[in-house]
């Protein structure tokens, strides 16, 4: 996105930081269900999942013949 580009970034201090692995908390079917219903937000590919995750849960909840109590299932989030 920035090649070819410079510029100043302004900072009073940079920390930099590691990660080993995605903590769950002891979640059960937190691991089975990655990248199914469970998505974690790590890494920007991470991201790109969630948001097509959505607009896919928008377009299935926009089918004709859907009835409300699907829609409703289909249009909820929880976010962690």
């Amino acid at each position: 996105i920035f090649k070819d580009r410079e510029f100043p970034v302004d900072y009073d201090r940079l920390v930099i930081a590691t990660g080993n692995k995605t903590n769950t908390f002891g979640t059960p079917g937190v691991e089975e269900r990655e990248g199914q219903s469970v998505f974690y937000l790590k890494h920007l590919y991470h991201a790109r999942q969630v948001r097509n995750r959505i607009l896919e849960l928008f377009e299935r909840a926009d089918m004709p013949g859907i009835d409300k109590s699907e829609r409703e299932r289909l249009l909820r989030f929880v976010v962690v």
